[in-house]
């Protein structure tokens, strides 16, 4: 017996030290090219790098879960930020993002700042 007492604070101990990890979230892509989801995705890439246009394909997220985006798919914006200059967050010379689905949301990831985008109009399931 007291060899389960011991046990079983070992693992609640564990538990509040960091021991369990949250699960991976499953990669997507989009079920289909619509206006809706091309422009939540397109959104979503303005809002995270700041600038006011990009120029996505048109079924950009439907044959695979990410893609890159570079300078010349951007426009209207400063190009100094583009450098990579002094904000760690900037976008450099490519950016790439990922879709996962989180529950029924599709959700957009901007690789090199973990940060969320919901893309709202957009309809995706696991790879």
């Amino acid at each position: 017996m007291r060899w389960l007492v011991t046990a079983i604070v070992v693992a609640v101990a564990g538990a509040g030290c960091g021991g369990a990890r949250p699960l991976p979230e499953p990669r997507a892509y989009l079920v289909r090219a619509t206006p809706e989801s091309h422009e939540a995705v397109s959104r979503a890439v303005r809002e995270a790098l700041a600038v006011p246009h990009v120029t996505l394909p048109p079924d950009v997220l439907t044959q695979q879960s990410s893609f890159e985006i570079g300078r010349d798919q951007l426009g209207g914006g400063n190009p100094a930020p583009l450098m990579g200059g002094h904000d760690p967050g900037a976008p450099g010379l490519t950016e790439r993002f990922h879709l996962v689905k989180v529950e029924e949301h599709c959700i957009l990831v901007r690789d090199r700042t973990d940060h969320h985008y919901d893309l709202i109009g957009a309809t995706c399931q696991p790879e």
